[in-house]
């Protein structure tokens, strides 16, 4: 059980390493998704001011599965999706779960220089509007 979280811990690692010589940020961003069970949230969307345009312009989201573990040690595996549209890694999170609601740090790639960021998130249903508040990443 050791060498194996070992690897895993080797494996994210090198390719945090790998995605820094590529160009890309890694970032830490705390969220919470208030409704993310009853909404079937699956994606996390992350949307940076273009300040030619004065707009919000993807730049690539995040794909969640299924929250899982057992209660005070849930976890939810999630994928950077880039702005291109490739798939990037594939990571663990540890999930505070309060009732419909959770709260996780995620790390996310920025392709893009330094910026303000918002998100939305994604359901079966459609995809809400742009968060209120702005992340500076």
């Amino acid at each position: 059980m050791g060498r194996v979280r070992l690897r895993r811990a080797v494996v994210s690692v090198m390719c945090l390493c790998v995605l820094a010589l590529s160009g890309c940020e890694i970032q830490r961003v705390k969220v919470q998704l208030p409704t993310f069970f009853s909404s079937g949230i699956h994606e996390l969307h992350f949307w940076r001011l273009d300040e030619r345009r004065s707009e919000y312009v993807r730049s690539g989201f995040i794909r969640f599965s299924n929250v899982y573990g057992p209660p005070g040690r849930k976890a939810v595996r999630y994928t950077m999706i880039n702005p291109d549209g490739s798939t990037g890694l594939t990571l663990t999170a540890p999930v505070k779960v309060k009732g419909d609601s959770i709260k996780v740090q995620l790390l996310f790639s920025r392709w893009a220089d330094p910026g303000w960021f918002r998100v939305s998130a994604r359901n079966g249903s459609g995809e809400s509007a742009l968060s209120g508040t702005e992340l500076y990443l």
